[in-house]
């Protein structure tokens, strides 16, 4: 990444597994199971949990260190601003879309530089080449992020994928993989992206 970076090129993404160590791993899975923080309920199968209101510890904190050290040129100039969490489970099938959890909608983080990992077992996923990431190479537009409502974010997303366009990438979930590493273009916004469905009876933060 950092080479490429250097060379100039501004769409960076690329896949990275084994991200934890295991007894890191272990302890991010135990902080996630065990605290109160999920309060986020937008979504039948979802809950959500956000920096600012509860999901922060000092792990999480030592993983934003250790990982701008490892990519001083890509995360270096860029301050860290804010950290989430989402947890899918099964729900009864009827409340579902075709049987599955919706996951994200389509939508842009609102940054120059994102990391995003799974830490949920792989045998909480029923379908290995699913319940990970679609991205799409389209660039949101400033509206996009002065508005904080999410009826208008979904419609200018609307627009966005009128043409019903497959993904530029899918990145399957995997535990302790990092989904995605990537730098919006000056000038630029990010590109769009959503969570990829997940069978029902899967689990996964």
């Amino acid at each position: 990444l950092e080479p490429a970076l250097a060379e100039g090129e501004q769409w960076l993404t690329a896949t990275l597994d084994d991200l934890l160590k295991p007894e890191a791993l272990e302890a991010l899975r135990k902080f996630c199971n065990r605290s109160t923080v999920w309060w986020q309920h937008d979504h039948t199968g979802e809950l959500g949990s956000l920096m600012h209101r509860g999901f922060a510890c000092p792990l999480l904190a030592q993983i934003a260190h250790d990982l701008r050290r490892a990519f001083p040129d890509l995360l270096g100039p860029h301050p860290f601003t804010s950290l989430w969490a989402y947890k899918y489970f099964a729900t009864p099938a009827e409340k579902l879309t075709h049987g599955r959890s919706s996951g994200l909608d389509v939508h842009a983080d609102d940054g120059a530089v994102t990391v995003n990992f799974w830490i949920a077992p792989d045998d909480g996923n029923l379908d290995p080449e699913s319940g990970g990431v679609c991205l799409w190479d389209r660039e949101a537009p400033p509206d996009y992020f002065a508005t904080s409502s999410r009826e208008d974010r979904l419609a200018i997303v609307d627009r966005l994928m009128a043409d019903d366009a497959p993904p530029d990438l899918v990145v399957p979930h995997r535990a302790n993989r990092a989904l995605r590493l990537s730098i919006a273009p000056a000038g630029k916004n990010p590109t769009l992206s959503t969570r990829l469905r997940l069978p029902a009876a899967g689990r996964r933060e």
